[in-house]
């Protein structure tokens, strides 16, 4: 009986520890009221500031051009629908980094001058703490912008063209070299389009093993088509002319053979046309898997300005929506004020940040296309100023 005993006793009191540690776990996680009126509050302001934004953005291009072609009869009420629709999640990408940052520096501004963050940081809560609702929904809306950005956009861009049935045309030069790295073939196409046309097709082939197989000098055949068909295993032209050169520059002799291919070893046919109607084709029209691909393409056959600059445009679409997480936190920071302090100032400051975060995005494209900067660094420069602009901030306001 006593050792029963003893085995209960010992049994309560090992049940009783991690009952109370399961009881302070909870209290500590447990969802106040305080986060409840900060997370309402904050949604309130940033889908309204989001909301306000895709307004502002549509109205003066977009919407104005769509109403006035459905007056004119140049396209239908449906078309001009659809138009709308599908130009919605360029916006959508836009706006969601820009509400977030306004929103939340809304919230917080009108927290400090109502004195309530007095309050809250009075009963012991830290800044780390009261931001904790507005962080979870940038959380959210930072996903939803990487697939708004990633997916949602290329579709919607790609049935934007569709509807208007326009046809890009493009000019397409590649390069195929030996194993020795000297040049062996050059296919120009001077005219293609997003229909798969392919049309005057020159291939100039190189004499093998030349000691300067680089110049022009060292041409062995022209070869001159109407246009090619594409069949994914092969390329091959019709209204074919060709003139085969001798080593003194002239050309010997005129053939016409009624067909002739090219790019028949492997994938090298498919894989060129992929690349030759990307090439057209606007970033924003491209997936994140088929910016992935075109990335390997442009890497594997040495296009080195195009992979880089499609390298940074990959790594922006992850970075721009980590912004949906550092402009929340920025916007919390800006409206942390005193409450005799200006408003316009944490206002300004978003204003001014918005403003140079879209107006620097070209530029760093230019250098990461020119080789200039490293794609890695032009994608992710912007997060990284931010990410210091909310220490020194922090720092200053004494947080």
């Amino acid at each position: 009986m006593s050792l029963n005993l003893k085995d209960k006793t010992i049994n309560i009191k090992k049940n009783n520890i991690p009952v109370k540690n399961k009881n302070s776990f909870f209290e500590k996680i447990k969802i106040s009221i305080f986060d409840k009126y900060v997370f309402t509050s904050v949604c309130k302001a940033v889908f309204a500031c989001i909301f306000l934004f895709m307004i502002v953005w549509i109205a003066p291009e977009t919407l104005f051009n769509t109403i006035r072609q459905a007056m004119k009869g140049d396209i239908t009420t449906i078309t001009a629908i659809k138009i709308l629709i599908f130009k919605t999640p360029e916006i959508l990408g836009r706006a969601l980094p820009v509400g977030l940052l306004l929103g939340s520096l809304f919230t917080f501004d009108k927290l400090s001058k109502d004195s309530e963050l007095t309050i809250f940081r009075a009963i012991g809560l830290n800044f780390n703490r009261i931001i904790i609702a507005p962080v979870i929904l940038s959380l959210f809306l930072t996903v939803i912008c990487f697939f708004v950005e990633g997916y949602f956009i290329p579709y919607s861009t790609t049935r934007l063209v569709e509807i208007k049935d326009s046809i890009r045309e493009g000019y397409f030069v590649h390069n195929i070299k030996d194993f020795n790295n000297d040049l062996k073939q050059v296919v120009i196409v001077s005219n293609f389009n997003t229909k798969n046309a392919i049309n005057n097709v020159v291939v100039l082939d190189f004499y093998k093993n030349s000691s300067n197989s680089n110049d022009l000098s060292d041409l062995s055949r022209i070869t001159v088509s109407d246009y090619a068909i594409d069949d994914g295993k092969k390329w091959t032209l019709y209204g074919v002319k060709q003139y085969d050169i001798s080593s003194q520059g002239v050309y010997d002799e005129i053939e016409t053979p009624q067909t002739y291919q090219i790019y028949n070893e492997g994938n090298l046919a498919s894989n060129v046309h992929k690349m030759m109607l990307y090439s057209i084709k606007k970033p924003k029209e491209i997936s994140v898997p088929e910016l992935k691909s075109y990335i390997k393409l442009l890497k594997q056959e040495n296009f080195n300005d195009e992979y880089n600059y499609y390298l940074n445009k990959l790594i922006q679409r992850y970075s721009h929506a980590f912004m949906c997480f550092l402009f929340t936190i920025l916007g919390c920071l800006l409206g942390f004020s005193k409450v005799r302090e200006q408003r316009l100032i944490g206002f300004t400051t978003a204003i001014g940040i918005i403003f140079a975060y879209f107006i620097t995005l070209p530029f760093f494209d230019m250098l990461a296309e020119k080789s200039i900067v490293s794609p890695v660094i032009t994608s992710t420069i912007q997060p990284i100023l931010v990410f210091v602009a909310i220490f020194v901030i922090k720092k200053m306001k004494d947080l």
